[in-house]
């Protein structure tokens, strides 16, 4: 799908990012679990560069809300069966990688645990996330964007499907792919989190309801997991 693993540098001038509060971070730390009580807490805020690099995300975040128009329903794209079907499917199987502790392990569409010999399938996303076959297609009726990174995997598929004897495909872009500016790999990003989701003390119980959900993962620091609100609400809350 185009990832090289390189880091994107930023393009353009530099644009100065609002300082934001990350005491209010849930933490950043490795992904990895241990059973070793003696082990070292993670560090609850992150490194200088992890911080500036999520500044830029969630800079770009906010502006591409407040640029976004309310979308007519007859024109919104849809996933057609045949770019359905150009998406990699595999059986799973409790091995190798799958066995490894970091992988995800059910699927985020139904909840429910991958069982050896179930049909997956795999998005074009940076996180490459994979779920049922069968519960992805139902999702992609209905939308466009991984349901876990957002990432608009569609327009991937397209451009990966462009016929050769045409004109060139502009390569995607890490940032199309999921990820953030500096190399970070969006795990997650839920605008609407369930209601059930317990949210940290910092989030106003008033603003509860808006709290944004987002995990990064950053290959040399760990996975930042952030509840935030919109800039607009911050804004209002101020």
């Amino acid at each position: 799908c185009g990832r090289n693993g390189s880091r994107n540098p930023a393009v353009g001038p530099a644009v100065a990012a609002v300082a934001m509060d990350y005491s209010r971070f849930d933490h950043i730390g490795s992904s990895s679990s241990s059973d070793d009580d003696d082990a070292p807490l993670p560090p609850r805020h992150p490194p200088p560069a992890v911080r500036d690099d999520l500044e830029d995300y969630f800079r770009r975040l906010d502006e591409r809300r407040s640029r976004s128009e309310p979308a007519d329903a007859a024109v919104v794209p849809r996933f057609t069966a045949a770019e359905i079907s150009q998406l990699r499917s595999f059986p799973f199987e409790l091995s190798g990688a799958a066995a490894d502790s970091s992988a995800r392990s059910e699927c985020a569409i139904c909840l429910c645990e991958f069982e050896s010999g179930q049909q997956l399938t795999a998005l074009p996303c940076a996180a490459a996330h994979a779920f049922h076959s069968e519960c992805v297609r139902g999702a992609l009726a209905a939308s466009v964007h991984c349901p876990l990174c957002r990432v608009d995997v569609r327009s991937l598929v397209v451009s990966a499907a462009a016929p050769s004897d045409g004109p060139a495909a502009a390569p995607a872009s890490p940032r199309s792919l999921g990820f953030t500016r500096d190399g970070g790999i969006i795990q997650r990003y839920d605008p609407h989190p369930p209601a059930a989701l317990e949210r940290p003390a910092y989030i106003p119980p008033h603003q509860a309801g808006h709290a944004e959900l987002v995990e990064i993962a950053y290959p040399d620091h760990g996975v930042a997991r952030v509840w935030r609100l919109p800039r607009e609400l911050q804004e209002e809350d101020g």
